[in-house]
Order: C-alpha cells, then sequence, then structure tokens
C-alpha cells in the first residue's frame, strides 16, 4: 500500500534527506468483523519507484 508519498525534485548528482512518519495504523487492517488490527513483528519499508515484485530497484528500511 502506498503510504507517506513525498514528491523531491533533485538535480543530477543531488541529494537530499527526508523524514517519513508513519503510524502503526499505516499497517494495520480491517477484519472481516471491521475491527482494526496490527499484526505483530517486523516490517519492510519499500523507498523507490516500484512494487517490490515488479523487478524495478528500491531502497529498503526495517
Amino acid at each position: 500500500m502506498l503510504r507517506g508519498l513525498v514528491r523531491v525534485s533533485l538535480t543530477p548528482h543531488e541529494t537530499r534527506r527526508i523524514t517519513i512518519a508513519s503510524s502503526p495504523r499505516d499497517v494495520s487492517f480491517v477484519t472481516a468483523e471491521g475491527d482494526r488490527q496490527l499484526i505483530p513483528g517486523a516490517y519492510r519499508l519499500t523507498v523507490g519507484s516500484g512494487q517490490p515484485a515488479a523487478g524495478i530497484p528500491g531502497t529498503y528500511a526495517p
């Protein structure tokens, strides 16, 4: 799912540090009964141009 979208324009070879805040709600889901739940465990954040399985390189953070 897409969360924390930030569009940043860079010139060639320019770098910039950005911060994207997330909350437990960002990784929660709604059950068939309508209850919001968060599955405990580790999550991996993907930063880049495509979905993880799309074959487009991205950066990952635990």
